[in-house]
């Protein structure tokens, strides 16, 4: 990993620390508060979380559709970015193939996981009656 590397992983980073920062303020403005109140009650949520109570709250405060919209419109980018940003949070990584690239080392070496045990591909599991 080059510096340029975690560089570029800290500008990820700190961006989605200024996009959660904006959700606080419009929360807070749309509650009628200070930014800090918003954050005090949202600290605990995951971005999901917030994304989707930033959703409601316009709808319980009557915002105009067009803003709404626009507040939708902008939560949507934010949240198609939001994994990239989890794996750059919850993986190490390692250069790759192609020179100047790296990738999560999850890829080359992936965790064993779990199976869920079904009662077959076709049907729903058996319920047992007492």
């Amino acid at each position: 990993m080059s510096e340029r590397h975690f560089t570029l992983f800290g500008k990820i980073v700190q961006s989605f620390a200024a996009h959660e920062l904006l959700m606080s303020r419009i929360a807070a403005h749309l509650l009628g508060t200070q930014t800090a109140s918003a954050i005090l009650v949202t600290h605990h949520l995951t971005l999901e979380e917030k994304h989707k109570t930033l959703l409601d709250l316009p709808r319980h405060r009557n915002v105009p559709l067009d803003q709404y919209d626009r507040v939708r419109t902008y939560l949507n980018v934010l949240m198609m970015l939001a994994p990239l940003r989890n794996d750059i949070v919850h993986s190490t990584w390692v250069s790759a193939q192609s020179p100047g690239f790296v990738q999560p080392d999850w890829i080359l070496n992936p965790l064993p996981r779990l199976k869920a045990v079904h009662a077959g591909a076709d049907g729903p599991p058996s319920v047992r009656r007492r």
